[in-house]
């Protein structure tokens, strides 16, 4: 209490603390005396001490919901001594108190496959609270984001002096899914007298916007990115335009993309609306983000981590999570391995000249008893061919990647049987190349590292993809932010 009057009474508030050494001060507003009670007392937080969370525990995990990428958990959780009042929260998520042990449903959680953390608590005594690391683990997405992002091909392309010119950059993108953002960066060029020109973007669909027009007077060159979030835009852009900021666009927005789609060509237009004075473009990259539908509705033949080996007849071999194989393929045969996370083939697998065999990573729905639930097994479909027109044997014993998931930098370890030729890619999930982590090289017999930086990736799921003549291995790797 601050500047009572002295009129031998006061109303004070203590503080939430759980103490039994306090004392009170009493000290003049206005001089320097102040007094100290006698005698130690104790302070009780108004939750009840003996409050305890002793032990949360996960129950049903809801598929993935496709209209928005998000799932429901149950989570039981039990104590003792709960406050008289207030909620149970759980992950920020509150609850109206009922009894212990309390099962709740959280809600609106992200498909990411990730483990999830869970905190309990009271909302009228936070200090009471449990936390239980990886409790369960988040479906894989049904509606997975994809962001790549494309350079151009064909710059520099001139902007020439004479007359009135205008130019276009194309730019071809095979990219599934419908649009969820749009970026251009790195537009740089050369011009003198900034004024003359107008720099539109046409999506495939034939949406056109603005990134700027008319800026700038007499100044010269440009070095810009645009986004809807930028800070300003149109003539609000600072001048000289060449510090690699990022606007919004001048005219239109990049939303007004959403929804369509990303394959096909986009063009970046230059018009020059004067002479006698020229420069050229020199390149720009586009970002595009899609949401790609990534449900299976095909049915799971195998458990969940099925080993196949001896003799493999024609079929497909349809997997929730692995399939490891030492079998033979026959001649004749046509076999297809499908699994939800990895395809691994074992010393002594053999196929047989003049088969095929196929090794996809794709996901199924749960026919039979399964150790993982299908909606977290989801995945696009991403595929890897061999056919066989000669006998193979895999060369690959091993493919590890750790730590997994990783923020920034993960180490990739595989084993060679003989040398060969390896190629190892990253594939987004749609199975677009993101980078050529290796490009093909002849690997020596014997144990290899190398590194993947994530400095450059979006948060997200990708699949490391190791492929040498005659075998193909391929990881799921997650990067967190």
């Amino acid at each position: 209490v601050d500047n009572t009057p002295n009129d031998g009474s006061a109303n004070v508030i203590l503080p939430e603390v759980n103490v039994t050494t306090a004392r009170l001060k009493i000290k003049c507003a206005d001089n320097v005396f102040f007094d100290i009670n006698d005698a130690n007392f104790t302070i009780q937080p108004s939750g009840n001490n003996n409050c305890a969370i002793t032990n949360i525990t996960a129950g049903t995990t809801s598929a993935c919901n496709d209209a928005d990428n998000t799932y429901t958990q149950q989570v039981t959780v039990t104590y003792n001594d709960a406050p008289p009042t207030g909620n149970l929260v759980v992950n920020g998520q509150a609850f109206a108190l009922s009894s212990s042990p309390q099962t709740v449903t959280l809600v609106g959680l992200n498909s990411d496959g990730n483990a999830v953390n869970v905190t309990a608590s009271f909302s009228d005594n936070f200090a009471c609270s449990l936390t239980s690391n990886s409790l369960f683990t988040a479906p894989i997405a049904c509606r997975q984001e994809v962001c790549t992002t494309n350079n151009s091909e064909d710059t520099p392309i001139a902007i020439t002096s004479v007359g009135t010119p205008m130019i276009t950059s194309s730019m071809e993108i095979n990219q599934d899914g419908t649009i969820t953002s749009v970026k251009v960066k790195n537009l740089v060029g050369e011009h003198t007298w900034m004024e003359d020109l107008t720099v539109t973007l046409t999506s495939p669909t034939g949406t056109v916007i603005t990134l700027f027009s008319n800026i700038c007077n007499d100044l010269d060159n440009f070095n810009l990115n645009f986004d809807d979030a930028g800070s300003t835009g149109g003539s609000n852009i600072p001048c000289p335009p060449t510090g690699g900021g990022t606007y919004k666009p001048s005219s239109g927005t990049f939303a007004s993309f959403n929804d369509q789609t990303a394959t096909g060509t986009w063009i970046l237009t230059v018009s020059d609306r004067a002479g006698a004075d020229g420069g050229s473009l020199n390149g720009w990259s586009l970002e595009i983000c899609t949401f790609n539908e990534t449900a299976s509705n095909e049915e799971c033949s195998e458990e969940a981590n099925a080993s196949i080996n001896n003799n493999i007849t024609s079929d497909t071999y349809h997997s929730s999570v692995s399939i490891t194989s030492n079998g033979t393929v026959g001649a004749s045969a046509n076999v297809i391995f499908k699994a939800g996370t990895s395809i691994t083939l074992t010393d002594g697998f053999h196929a047989v000249g003049g088969s095929a065999f196929t090794a996809q990573i794709a996901a199924c729905a749960n026919a039979i008893a399964q150790t993982e639930t299908a909606a977290s097994q989801r995945s696009t479909p991403v595929k890897s061919s061999i056919d066989i027109s000669k006998d193979i044997n895999p060369i690959m014993t091993d493919l590890k990647v750790y730590p997994n998931p990783f923020i920034n930098q993960t180490t990739v370890a595989y084993d060679l049987g003989e040398t060969t030729e390896v190629t190892i890619r990253l594939l987004d999930l749609s199975g677009r190349e993101i980078e050529r982590v290796l490009p093909t090289t002849t690997r020596d017999a014997g144990q290899h590292q190398l590194q993947i930086d994530a400095n450059q990736l979006t948060a997200g799921m990708y699949l490391l993809h190791l492929q040498t003549k005659d075998a193909v291995l391929t990881k799921r790797i997650v990067v967190q932010r």
